[in-house]
């Protein structure tokens, strides 16, 4: 997406949904880094069988930074 940003921003035009989506994709690589999905290596890792699983997991650690 960055580099899609770029190519926005080539054009002449603000990259807002590029840029965003972006800066929310590395937001949630940091959150896999930290463990927030399980042990990366595993097969667990991020394989629950329902998306709402991994949306609470975030929710779960974006609730317990307030």
């Amino acid at each position: 997406m960055r580099e899609v940003a770029q190519t926005v921003r080539e054009a002449g035009l603000t990259p807002w949904s590029a840029s965003g989506t972006a800066e929310r994709q590395a937001w949630v690589a940091d959150l896999a880094d930290t463990g927030v999905f399980g042990a990366k290596g595993t097969k667990e890792f991020a394989r629950s069988a329902d998306w709402r699983s991994e949306a609470d997991r975030i929710l779960g650690h974006v609730r317990g930074k307030g």
